[in-house]
């Protein structure tokens, strides 16, 4: 089994800022349902939820009922592996803006709450929502879940998938 994903975290502000007025526009309309951050199998729409980024919005508009912030996996209806466009972050002050394309079937979206805050010659630096991940891969628990994009990758097989961030400046 194999599901890689890239964990950077993005901050347009170049840090001056954390990434909660950062906005976020995603083409998923639908989720996988998480129960204590594990999806059960079942596919969920996002439109009317505070897990809607179908049209673009700050990120903390619709937090107040998530106290953590956002950790879910987007479904990107991708099974074909296609190299698609599925999203964009931009920051509006800095006119700084990243597009995402993708051949993966979905994207975890983490807005950072646990980042550790750290002290770096004397200056305190990060912390919660200092950053935020946009981790295209296949569905977390996949391996355990049949219904989802298969993990699954026999000896001889290769795996081959490609994640473009594409920075602008607007």
């Amino acid at each position: 089994m194999v599901n890689l994903t890239n964990h950077t975290y993005f901050n347009l502000t170049g840090g001056k800022e954390n990434i909660l007025k950062h906005e976020l526009e995603l083409t998923a309309t639908k989720m996988t349902e998480m129960v204590e951050q594990i999806p059960n199998g079942k596919i969920i729409p996002v439109a009317g939820t505070a897990f809607d980024f179908t049209s673009s919005k700050k990120i903390n508009r619709d937090m107040k009922d998530l106290p953590t912030g956002y950790d879910d996996n987007y479904v990107l209806d991708n099974e074909n592996g296609d190299l698609k466009y599925i999203g964009c972050l931009k920051e509006i002050n800095s006119g700084r803006k990243i597009e995402v394309l993708t051949t993966q079937p979905g994207m975890q979206v983490y807005t950072g709450y646990w980042n550790p805050e750290l002290t770096i010659d004397g200056e305190k630096k990060f912390g919660s929502y200092s950053g935020i991940a946009l981790e295209t891969q296949h569905y977390p628990d996949s391996v355990n879940r049949p219904e989802f994009p298969t993990t699954l990758l026999k000896p001889g097989e290769k795996y081959n998938e490609k994640t473009i961030y594409k920075f602008i400046t607007e």
